[in-house]
C-alpha cells in the first residue's frame, strides 16, 4: 500500500505536468513564436523591401449618388408633400409612378429592350427613381438598381429622335398623366436621375401611398403644381446640373465600342520581404582554394 507522501509526489508530479501541457498548448509554435518574440524584445522591425503591385480597374464598379443626411430628409419631406397631390384611384394602378423593387426593375428593362429593338415606346416617360437603400437588409436586394439606371440612360442618350412621340399627342398619351408644358417633356427619351433615401424613408413613403411597403419608386413625369417643382429644383441643387441634365451615367456605358479598349492598369505601393535565391547564396559562398 503506496505512503502518503508517495502519492503526494504523484499528484505534484500531475499537476506540474498539467501545468507544462497548458503552457505548451497555449503557447505560440514556430513563425508565431519568433514573432512573439521580437515582440517582446522590442524588435518589430523586420527588413522590408518596397514594391509596387498592379491593381486592375474594373468597370462595374457602381456606388450610389452620396446625398447628405440633411438633404435626403428634406427630398424626402418634399416627395411626401408631393405625394399627397396627386389622384388616387383604388382600383386601377396609378400611370404617374411604379412602386417597388421588382416592378420598377421590369419597367426600366422592357423600355430598354424596346429601344434596342426599335418598337413602339410607351408614352410613360421615367425620370426619378428614389430608392430606399438605407433600409435595404441586405442592400444587396437593390444593388442592381445604380447599374440598371446607368444602362437605360445609356441606351436612351443614343435613342434616334423619331422613335420619340410629343406628350400634345392626344391620341398616344394618357390623359391621366399632367404633363408638364415645358419643351424639356416634349420627349420620351429622358435620363433617370438616381435619388437615394435616408434612413426611414420605407415607412414614411409606404404610409404616404397606403402601400405595406415600398421600397423603389419610379416617378414618370412631373406636374406644373408648387410642390414637384419645389422637388425637382431641390434635386438639381444636390446632386448638380450635370446630374439633372444628363441623369446618372457610367462613363464606360455612354459610348458604344466597337474595338477593344486598352486596359487601365494602376499600381499600389507595398512592401515584400527580402528573398535569397539559391544562385544568390552560391555566389556568397567562397568557394575553397
Amino acid at each position: 500500500m503506496a505512503s502518503r507522501e508517495s502519492i503526494r509526489r504523484v499528484q505534484s508530479h500531475s499537476k506540474v505536468h498539467t501545468q507544462r501541457h497548458k503552457a505548451r498548448r497555449d503557447g505560440a509554435h514556430g513563425k508565431d513564436a519568433k514573432i512573439l518574440a521580437a515582440a517582446k524584445s522590442g524588435d518589430t522591425r523586420s527588413p522590408r523591401k518596397r514594391v509596387f503591385r498592379p491593381v486592375l480597374t474594373s468597370p462595374f464598379t457602381c456606388s450610389w449618388p452620396r446625398i447628405a443626411r440633411v438633404d435626403g430628409d428634406t427630398l424626402l419631406n418634399m416627395l411626401v408633400e408631393a405625394l399627397t397631390e396627386l389622384p388616387r384611384d383604388p382600383q386601377r394602378a396609378s400611370p404617374l409612378y411604379t412602386a417597388g423593387i421588382n416592378s420598377v426593375t421590369r419597367a426600366l428593362e422592357e423600355r430598354i429592350q424596346a429601344v434596342r429593338e426599335g418598337n413602339e415606346l410607351d408614352n410613360r416617360i421615367p425620370h426619378l427613381l428614389f430608392v430606399c437603400v438605407a433600409d435595404m437588409e441586405p442592400p444587396t436586394l437593390v444593388a442592381h438598381l445604380p447599374m440598371l439606371t446607368a444602362s437605360y440612360n445609356a441606351v436612351v442618350s443614343n435613342e434616334p429622335p423619331s422613335s420619340a412621340t410629343t406628350p400634345g399627342d392626344s391620341d398616344s398619351v394618357d390623359p391621366r398623366i399632367p404633363w408638364s408644358s415645358s419643351s424639356s417633356m416634349k420627349k420620351l427619351s429622358r435620363p433617370v436621375i438616381l435619388v437615394p433615401l435616408p434612413e426611414g424613408s420605407e415607412l414614411v413613403l409606404s404610409t404616404a401611398l397606403g402601400i405595406r411597403r415600398l421600397s423603389a419608386l419610379l416617378l414618370y413625369s412631373f406636374t406644373d403644381q408648387q410642390p414637384w417643382t419645389r422637388l425637382e429644383r431641390h434635386i438639381w441643387n444636390t446632386l448638380g446640373m450635370d446630374t439633372a441634365l444628363r441623369g446618372f451615367r457610367l462613363p464606360w456605358l455612354d459610348k458604344s465600342c466597337a474595338a477593344l479598349r486598352p486596359v487601365c492598369m494602376k499600381h499600389v505601393a507595398s512592401s515584400a520581404p527580402f528573398t535569397v535565391t539559391s544562385k544568390k547564396r552560391t555566389k556568397q559562398v567562397p568557394h575553397p582554394p
